[in-house]
């Protein structure tokens, strides 16, 4: 197409036409001009349609009403960025991270590209800089603007460290690093206020992330954070900063008021807003960085705050999972580090410590969601780490390996001691039968299996028994001279390892035909005391209301479940009630089990309609026991009654024209709820 002519003469290019001088650059030509030998009056544009895209809002400094909106800025960029952004996987080769023995491209690639040291190169560093498109520089200059609130991350991240239990990455790393990562938030405050760009700031970032994550073997924990704070600040750290900022508040840490750039936030905005930094941070460093041990803390980190965020049972979590045991085997976390290796021992330690921990978080994601693991056993080598402190993480290579070799023959402190490493072991050795039992759930059972479930029960047993006695939880080992946070670990501990046996004895009952076998009556009794037990403590956990909740669901919902289907068909049909306790304390405890559903989540939370839901059918199922006598037309009434009690999320789940006696007296609920649709999560 051709321009038209200004006062006869031809168009100029713009910024000629801007400047007011004589144009004489080359402009493009489109082919009818050429054509009619008039070239010199063509002004062709490429793209007529294309304008300038106006800036795109942060999507760090959104209202939470614009929940919707942040996703899609952070999960699409402009068409121009796309369009324009050439991959640099395709300019130069990226550290292919683990390959395994029967890899036949391991004798194609050199012992450097392997370590990922050709992206120590300063050409490669400034070729991914210049690679990295705008777009995500911008949503970068967004997460340095995070900073300038550090006060408010710090306080949230020491007070998660003060009471954590089960942290994947030790304290002292983090602790270490919030020194330097507060002088850069000052930094950051400082340039802006003087009106400076970050420009250069975010090169710096940009460049440090680029660079391969290589810790030298004469590297001692103490000094471990320098190689990424300070000037070697990565982007790593700080989404894994803003991770724990946002988990901290699942904890209801923190006090006062949630502030981001002078706006205050609530609770679950916040957590929300911590999320969506983390995320952005992820998927800039997986542009630039090799797979490496901080990006896979990242991405663990992100996955249990999306826990919180998205809920424990959305796809959101299945997928984050996969993305985690896919970067464990491209770290090579799964395989064994030979002392040859050249790399620190406080590294071997946390790479089992991170494999043990992913482990059995896989296994509670399977069981919940009723899917296959993702980390297998059969092919991993990786041994459970040691139980030694987490200050010994922070300290000299010296002091390290002397804490390493004082524990015994086993692994375990020769000292009693209520550490991280300590419940990643426990729980690591019990996900190991887990896996088993979800393997034999969905074979079909052979006439051995019956054989085979009551081996792995007995080895289940056996191993719990071999654990430090200060670990095993009993009704008498509450201790008021520890923290909550360790005793509540003692019962999620003594909880998981119960409700193996109770999958078991529930995969025994199916193959039998037999619903209320007197070993899974007793295993589900025990379950229920166990929550009850907790529950009773309710005045400790004001600050953690929410981790009842989720043991409320995972543990106790089967095991009443169980209990009380049993106890229902006793009361219709006559069947004997295989249980060995007292009848009337276990009717007792379920009563109060379902005044805790009643009490749990307030309405408008996630698991009120649930709850409230079950707590009805339940109760409406006790009545029955208790009065078997009762008419179906006081049923029907009952239902009506809580049927139009204004509950809407309950009501509007029924079809007007079903019928509740049939709803319940069919078991319906017990039948279709899915017990296993979350797991524990509390300090995992």
């Amino acid at each position: 197409m051709s321009s038209r002519r200004r006062n006869g003469k031809p168009a100029s290019c713009e910024p000629c036409r801007h400047d007011k001088v004589r144009c004489d650059h080359r402009l493009p030509v489109c082919t009818r001009c050429r054509d009619r030998r008039i070239s010199n009056q063509c002004f062709y544009h490429p793209a007529p349609l294309t304008r300038q895209r106006a800036s795109l809002p942060s999507p760090l400094t959104e209202t939470s009403h614009g929940a919707s909106r942040l996703s899609e800025t952070l999960h699409s960029p402009p068409s121009s960025e796309l369009d324009s952004y050439q991959s640099p996987e395709t300019t130069f080769p990226f550290h292919m991270g683990y390959v395994g023995p029967t890899s036949f491209v391991a004798e194609f690639i050199t012992d450097n590209e392997l370590a990922g040291d050709h992206c120590n190169d300063a050409t490669n560093q400034d070729e991914i800089s210049r690679h990295l498109p705008p777009y995500w520089f911008s949503r970068i200059s967004d997460i340095l603007t995070l900073l300038e609130d550090f006060p408010l991350l710090e306080r949230l991240i020491r007070e998660f460290y003060d009471v954590t239990q089960t942290a994947l990455i030790p304290g002292p790393f983090i602790r270490n690093a919030i020194g330097p990562i507060r002088k850069l938030s000052e930094q950051h405050r400082l340039e802006r206020r003087t009106g400076q760009r970050a420009a250069k700031l975010c090169s710096r970032i940009v460049e440090n992330t680029a660079k391969a994550f290589h810790v030298p073997f004469s590297t001692q924990g103490s000094e471990f954070h320098t190689l990424f704070t300070g000037e070697n600040t990565r982007l790593e750290i700080l989404g894994i900063m803003f991770a724990l900022a946002g988990r901290s508040t699942r904890f209801g840490l923190g006090s006062g008021a949630f502030v981001i750039h002078g706006e205050p936030q609530k609770r679950a905005e916040f957590a929300q807003k911590m999320l969506l930094a983390s995320d952005i941070t992820l998927r800039i460093c997986k542009m630039l960085t090799p797979i490496n041990d901080l990006l896979v803390w990242l991405v663990y980190e992100n996955m249990l705050l999306s826990c919180f965020v998205h809920g424990d049972s959305s796809e959101a979590i299945w997928t984050r999972l996969g993305d985690l045991s896919t970067n464990i085997f491209a770290l090579g976390a799964h395989r064994e580090i030979k002392p040859s290796s050249g790399v620190p021992p406080f590294m071997i330690q946390l790479r089992k410590r991170l494999f043990s921990a992913s482990y059995q978080l896989d296994k509670n994601v399977a069981t919940s969601l009723g899917r296959p693991p993702r980390v297998s056993s059969r092919h991993s080598d990786c041994r459970i780490p040691l139980c030694i402190k987490d200050e010994l993480f922070g300290a000299t290579s010296e002091v390290f390996e002397r804490g390493c070799e004082a524990v015994d023959e086993n692994g375990w402190s020769p000292q009693p001691i209520f550490q991280p490493s300590a419940w990643i072991r426990l729980r690591y050795v019990n996900a190991t039968f887990r896996e088993e039992i979800l393997e034999m759930s969905v074979r079909t059972l052979s006439p051995d299996a019956v054989e085979q479930l009551n081996d792995i029960s007995r080895r289940c047993n056996e191993s719990w028994q071999s654990n430090p006695a200060h670990l095993r939880f009993t009704p008498n080992s509450w201790d008021d001279n520890l923290s909550f946070a360790i005793n509540m670990m003692r019962i999620i501990a003594y909880l998981a390892y119960l409700y193996n046996d109770l999958l078991i004895q529930g995969l025994l009952a199916r193959q039998s035909q037999v619903c209320n076998g007197a070993a899974l009556l007793s295993v589900s009794s025990h379950i229920l005391s166990t929550v009850l037990f907790l529950g009773a403590h309710r005045q400790h956990t004001h600050q953690i209301h929410r981790d009842l909740t989720w043991t409320t669901l995972i543990y106790g919902f089967p095991a009443a479940g169980v209990l009380i289907k049993a106890l229902q068909s006793e009361a219709r049909h006559g069947t004997e009630f295989n249980y060995t306790g007292s009848r009337s304390e276990l009717i007792r405890n379920l009563s109060v089990f379902i005044s805790h559903l009643d009490t749990l989540e307030r309405p408008g939370h996630g698991n009120h309609a649930l709850f409230s839901r079950a707590s009805k059918a339940f109760s409406a199922i006790i009545d029955e026991i208790l009065e078997p006598r009762l008419s179906v037309s006081n049923n029907r009434g009952n239902y009506a009654a809580v049927k139009h009690s204004g509950d809407e999320s309950i009501s509007a789940t029924w079809n007007e024209n079903d019928d509740a006696l049939n709803f319940i007296n069919n078991g319906a609920f017990l039948d279709n709820v899915d017990f296993g649709m979350a797991f524990d999560q509390w300090l995992v």
